[in-house]
């Protein structure tokens, strides 16, 4: 918060591949927060993320992988959400998304 207070907020802040609860646990809390405190009225914020959720019955009682709950917790926080690409790169297993935030205006 000093370095905010001396040079104002970020231009630009980059995520990449930073929420998975079976991981990092629920530290996109922080994560989520700290966002919030760096972001200014023309910050651009761009996240990446990887789904990991594999689908069928032998998965069913495999962890919620957090992605959603952080990203409502960003919108609760008057930012708004782009998803800029979604689907799996070639070669890839998973889904990857690529979302771009800016707070919201006026």
């Amino acid at each position: 918060r000093e370095l905010l207070q001396e040079e104002g907020p970020f231009d630009l802040v980059l995520c990449s591949d930073c929420v998975y609860e079976l991981v990092y646990s629920r530290s996109w809390l922080q994560l989520a927060e700290a966002i919030d405190v760096v972001c200014g009225q023309d910050t651009v914020v761009l996240i990446s993320l990887q789904r990991r959720i594999r689908e069928g019955p032998e998965y069913s009682t495999q962890p919620d992988d957090g992605i959603d709950a952080f990203l409502a917790k960003l919108e609760s926080k008057s930012l708004t959400l782009e998803q800029l690409y979604a689907g799996k790169p070639p070669g890839a297993f998973d889904t990857m998304e690529v979302l771009r935030l800016r707070r919201d205006c006026c």
